[in-house]
């Protein structure tokens, strides 16, 4: 038995996910937890994170090289995604992270992210054949065209919930209708640009990441896992539109949606909707599985080397 963590240090929040391997195929989570850390809000235009969002996250890590030490971890892999690629500080968040906490960070590029993503995915949905797998985070959007159950084609694109919101968003997280199409004509351009997307059309999608599972949360009316639910893409689409013309207080009163995700989930759910209607996608399956659980299972690869 091998006791595993993976750290998950992203725009909007940083994970810490503790496993435990039961056989060489087999895991179970003993520990899991989260810190909505905003690494990217107030990042300067010329991408320099600000010195109390280093500050706070080495007191979240700090906190995580505690447990990880309390529960007997043996073997991490401490992965940092989009707002540590757009920042130029880089080396002194990871050398403050380092020389503080003992976690050494690893940086890992987009199309590596896309990659973790699929392999969570395929993990988590073995029946799976053909899907446009997305997944939004803080500062990116990842999205992968598996075909006949392999990667046919990737991108990652820096249009996150966060970077969104602080693109087109308020200081108040209050949106007019003049707003949201203005970002939703930015993602559809986008996409016209992804040459594959025109393969997919009429393909399922998957959602990965919390601001797209949040929709099936807010549907269920719970905060229990999702995975593997099916939802149509009528019935998305309702959900979302009700979510986008809400005010701040209106979402916060939202039952499973959280009041730290309301302030960001207009934009955070953009490229899922922008995404359905692009390739007139039937129907939205979620996986609880994505990034973290793709890179345990390259982790749980190599150990069983």
């Amino acid at each position: 038995m091998t006791v595993i963590a993976i750290i998950d240090m992203g725009s909007n929040a940083i994970r810490l996910t503790i496993y435990e391997t039961l056989t060489n195929e087999e895991t179970r989570v003993i520990a899991k937890h989260t810190a909505f850390t905003r690494l990217s809000e107030g990042m300067s235009s010329g991408g320099v994170i600000a010195t109390e969002k280093i500050a706070e996250a080495v007191v979240v890590l700090a906190g995580f090289s505690k447990i990880m030490k309390r529960l007997g971890v043996q073997r991490y892999q401490a992965i940092a995604t989009a707002a540590a690629r757009r920042a130029v500080n880089r080396a002194v968040l990871f050398e403050r992270i380092a020389s503080e906490t003992g976690i050494k960070m690893a940086l890992i590029t987009g199309e590596e992210e896309a990659t973790y993503d699929f392999l969570g995915v395929k993990k988590g949905l073995p029946n799976l054949q053909e899907a446009v797998i997305i997944d939004t985070g803080g500062g990116s959007c990842e999205l992968i065209y598996m075909k006949r159950g392999e990667i046919s084609a990737l991108v990652s694109l820096p249009m996150g919930a966060v970077t969104l919101t602080n693109r087109f968003g308020t200081a108040t997280y209050e949106w007019s209708s003049e707003r949201l199409i203005q970002m939703e004509t930015q993602l559809e351009t986008a996409f016209e640009q992804l040459i594959f997307l025109q393969e997919a059309k009429g393909v399922p999608c998957v959602a990965v990441g919390g601001s797209n599972r949040s929709v099936a949360r807010v549907a269920n009316g719970t905060e229990e896992t999702v995975h593997a639910q099916v939802m149509d893409t009528a019935e998305v689409l309702a959900i979302i539109a009700t979510i986008q013309s809400s005010t701040l207080l209106q979402r916060q009163a939202i039952p499973a949606l959280g009041k730290k995700r309301s302030e960001t989930i207009v934009a955070g759910l953009a490229p899922l909707k922008v995404l359905l209607r692009y390739i007139d996608s039937p129907q939205l399956v979620f996986s609880e599985c994505g990034l973290k659980e793709g890179v345990l299972e390259s982790m749980c690869r190599q150990i069983n080397e």
